[in-house]
């Protein structure tokens, strides 16, 4: 099975600098510190590009940055808590460990589930499990 990056980090390095970018489809996020760098790379790229700039990022694609003294954090909590909404989940209690492994998984004894409804359910824990969550990994591969 082919594996599929969702989101592709960049260096473009010269001999004096370097800078990280990261790029989905047409989303680019600059991970440097120092703004005039920043200025500097955003200059070049919209001289070659048709660009807009939305300033300081708080959420993309489903992932919050969170910004304080102990550095980034990515969170997608909100992503999690919209997804459980959509299921009628959001009374649900979290956990410290998201599954147990010796729980054996048995076949659906309630309302039936389409093939198409229980995938893309699984996808959505799928976005979250490799953004920002691999702790549910397990659990993941055992309902897919």
């Amino acid at each position: 099975m082919a594996s599929v990056n969702l989101i592709n980090v960049f260096t473009l390095s010269s001999s004096v600098e370097k800078v990280r970018l990261c790029l989905y489809v047409d989303e680019m996020l600059n991970f440097d510190i120092d703004l005039g760098k920043v200025k500097k790379t955003k200059g070049f790229l919209s001289s070659k590009f048709s660009m807009k700039d939305m300033g300081k990022v708080d959420v993309i694609l489903s992932i919050k940055i969170i910004r304080n003294i102990d550095g980034i954090f990515l969170s997608q909590s909100h992503y999690v808590e919209k997804v459980l909404g959509w299921f009628n989940y959001q009374d649900c209690l979290p956990v410290a460990t998201p599954f147990d492994s010796t729980y054996k998984v048995t076949r659906n004894s309630g309302r039936p589930i389409a093939q198409l409804e229980y995938g893309k359910d699984i996808r959505y824990l799928m976005y979250a499990m490799t953004s920002t969550s691999p702790n549910i990994a397990f659990v993941v591969a055992k309902l897919s």
